[in-house]
């Protein structure tokens, strides 16, 4: 607000100092200081004060902490600050830091480009306000960061990369590295929870920046094998931008060249191990125990600590991959060869992509092959539709082995089937809960490999339900609850065991229960809805003019409730600007929706005469010119912008504009009756009271409009050139009053010219004079 610039400006805010929430509305005031360094940068008491009082203070970027501007302006009476950027800075906008008066500033303050800023400056005394509005996604709670896990495992997996990779502490400055990705990979290696899988979105800072678990949190996007949530691919950095350069003020002033910001580059190398993680699950299925586990989740994380050990100083990110496939070859014999390349190859860092220089993170060239060893030999693998299925369900078995075999055999004990030789895929069913084990066994000439995978079997879960009340007003709420069962899903959406639900008709609500991914029968809830009152406003005038006021009347309820707290049905409104006015209404203890009213505020035109103070003479006239609105009514009775006036006496003249209907303050134009003599002087030029024979002077006349000189002539300006001492003398009238004259002379004197001698020669080199 105004309407002229509402919603249009980006702001910056104050960085974990000043006021969190806040929505404050007021004029806006240049302010001043008696700083040695400009006024406007506020570095000092303000100088202004009484200007500034009550108000928005604007203040320019410069010389001084940004908390000690704003505390400046504060001391003065300001109840808001809008400090402005340095004109050069063109559109950055920056958070500002804490200075040294930080802890003392008690008033909001924003950061504006130096555009924003002159659109700000615009309403300056213009009757108009400001609004600044900010709130708090967390509350105004600045979260500690140590409370989220992620976070302390990130930063504690630094030392792990930093003091792993190569020798000492200097071997991950490089362009191309995965620093960050490391960190982010063992935070959320670390913060998995069972229930999770593959496909689950996983941000990091998520409780810092009040999000929810599935947010993006902090980086670009969440992490995912899902390549719909996440896409990123070594080739991605291409397209990212570099480290940002800052000035010592934090002024962005252009990136690292052939660099990528570390953070969004760790995203690419923390969602490949992110994959390779959950394809190892897949494979060895999953293990919450950390320390004394073999499964999948265990190994890989062996693998990726292994593989800092192993890689080489400053390594880019395929010198990373190839560290963890030695260490596969170590630890497991290549075991898992071909399972760590098709985790690297599907995001872009397959057999044939080319790191380039790992000094420059934007010359690699992706690709998303395998490598051929790993089309050799056929290697077993199938697919379960699920790793967990409820009773009575049945377990779809995909084969998946690569390469070519003779035959294969399934085993699934206590299934039903038992055994089956089928070759691409078949159904399982399982007679009651418990954990089973599928066995794919294959056969190539003498050649017998198998791989063999967990299914876990869960009841169904049988739900209960309970309700508040069954019949409500509409847009009241109602309580829902169910038992029974993990968790819950509602026809509304909802997820929660309660939730509250405020139906707009009459509504039934089912909902299903699951534990363990076994979702239990539907149950319904029904909600039945008293009448709901329609409500409606009138309005005297759905537009007025500034100072007046408009009568607002609700109907159709018994009771009402206005935005402002009154609780008659018409109340009586003097707005100074365009405003929206809501209304509830109440009938048989039930609410109506709030109903909107908008009063249109007409400004008052500004209405200004010119000349607003002017002399003449008796007899005279003077044209008057109103400016600033459409039509004009005088204190005369004329009307038009233009009247011709010839007052005989002192007089004072009025006018009212009217502009859409509203009409201006009053303004006012002064003329004067003068009876006074003109006053003449004479200047001379140059100024002088005695010249030489042959000399001019210039005589220039002011105080009057009309002139008569003594030697005759009648213009304002003369030049003489006396060849005697003499006196001139000049008089002046005003134009139109002829009866007043002033008179004024000047006293010249003149030295005649020198007579010069016969000039003798006395000798061969004397002149003698």
């Amino acid at each position: 607000r105004p309407s002229g610039i509402i919603d249009t400006l980006r702001c910056g805010t104050q960085s974990d100092w000043g006021v969190c929430n806040f929505d404050i509305t007021g004029a806006v005031k240049n302010a001043f200081s008696g700083s040695v360094s400009l006024p406007s940068y506020v570095c000092s008491a303000v100088s202004n004060s009484a200007e500034i009082s009550g108000k928005i203070a604007i203040i320019d970027r410069g010389d001084c902490d940004f908390s000690a501007k704003v505390y400046n302006a504060q001391q003065a009476g300001a109840i808001a600050a809008i400090v402005v950027n340095r004109q050069s800075a063109g559109d950055t906008i920056i958070n500002m830091a804490a200075g040294t008066s930080a802890n003392l500033v008690t008033i909001p303050a924003f950061f504006v480009t130096y555009a924003d800023g002159q659109k700000i400056r615009q309403y300056i005394d213009s009757g108009n306000v400001i609004r600044m509005n900010k709130t708090s996604l967390g509350n105004c709670l600045r979260k500690d960061g140590s409370l989220e896990n992620a976070f302390v495992a990130h930063e504690y997996a630094h030392g792990l990369s930093i003091r792993l990779t190569g020798t000492g502490v200097n071997c991950l400055n490089n362009k191309e590295q995965g620093g960050e990705g490391w960190s982010d990979f063992i935070a959320l290696a670390l913060t998995v929870k069972p229930s999770d899988n593959k496909n689950t979105a996983r941000g990091v800072g998520n409780y810092v920046v009040s999000e929810p678990i599935n947010g993006k949190g902090i980086r670009m996007y969440p992490y995912s094998y899902d390549m719909s949530i996440n896409p990123l691919t070594y080739g991605s950095l291409m397209d990212m931008d570099g480290t940002p350069i800052l000035d010592s003020e934090g002024e962005f002033i252009g990136y690292v060249p052939n660099s990528v910001e570390v953070h969004d580059m760790g995203e690419v190398w923390a969602v490949t191990l992110w994959d390779m993680y959950w394809n190892f699950i897949e494979a060895y299925g999953f293990n919450p125990d950390f320390y004394n586990g073999n499964s999948g989740n265990n190994k890989a994380i062996k693998l990726v600590i292994e593989g800092l050990k192993l890689q080489k100083c400053s390594p880019g990110f395929l010198d990373a991959r190839n560290a963890i496939l030695k260490a596969d070859s170590i630890m497991n014999g290549y075991a898992n060869k071909c399972l760590i390349w098709q985790s690297f190859a599907r995001r872009g860092m397959g057999w044939s992509a080319i790191q380039g220089s790992s000094d420059h993170a934007k010359d690699q060239t992706e690709a998303f092959d395998m490598p051929p060893s790993c089309n050799s030999n056929p290697i077993p693998n199938f697919t379960l539709s699920d790793t967990s299925i409820c009773l009575g369900e049945l377990i779809q078995l995909t084969n998946t082995t690569t390469g070519n075999i003779d035959s294969l055999r399934w085993k699934m004990i206590g299934g039903s089937p038992v055994s089956s030789n089928e070759t691409t895929s078949l159904s399982v069913n399982y007679p009651s809960a418990g954990e089973y084990f599928i066995t794919l066994y294959i056969y190539k000439n003498s050649y017998i490999d198998s791989i063999t995978k967990k299914v876990k079997v869960y009841n169904i879960p049988v739900i209960t339900t309970n309700i508040s009340s069954s019949t409500i007003c509409p847009g009241s709420s109602v309580t829902l609850s169910a038992s029974g069962a993990s968790t819950y899903n509602w026809s509304n959406g909802a997820n929660n065991a309660q939730i509250s639900v405020s139906p707009t008709v009459n509504t039934v609500y089912k909902v299903v229960g699951k534990s363990n991914g076994c979702i239990s029968d539907s149950v319904a809830v029904s909600i039945f809805l008293k009448t709901k009152p329609t409500v409606s406003i009138n309005a005297s005038s759905l537009s007025i003019c500034v100072g007046e006021t408009d009568t607002l009347t609700a109907s159709g309820a018994t009771s009402y409730i206005w935005r402002d707290g009154s609780t008659s049905n018409s109340i009586v409104v003097n707005p100074t600007v365009t405003s929206s006015y809501k209304v509830i209404g109440i009938l048989n203890g039930c609410s109506s929706d709030s109903v909107e009213i908008q009063i249109t505020v007409k400004p008052k035109p500004i209405v200004s005469i010119s000349p607003t103070n002017t002399t003449i003479c008796a007899g005279q006239s003077v044209t008057l010119t109103a400016s600033g609105a459409s039509s004009y009514v005088w204190s005369t009775g004329q009307s038009g912008n233009t009247i011709v006036v010839n007052p005989s006496v002192n007089s004072t003249y009025k006018v009212l504009g009217i502009t859409n209907n509203c009409s201006s303050d009053s303004a006012t134009a002064i003329v004067n009756i003068t009876t006074t003599n003109p006053t003449v002087s004479i200047t001379k030029s140059p100024n002088v009271s005695t010249i030489c024979e042959g000399d001019s002077v210039t005589l220039t006349a002011s105080g009057a409009n009309n002139y008569t000189w003594s030697t005759g002539a009648n213009t304002a300006v003369i030049k003489v050139k006396p060849t005697v001492n003499t006196n001139y003398i000049v008089t002046g009238s005003l134009t139109g009053c002829s009866s007043l004259s002033g008179q004024a002379n000047t006293s010249i004197n003149v030295n005649p010219k020198p007579t010069i001698g016969e000039i003798t020669r006395g000798g061969w080199d004397t002149i003698y004079v």
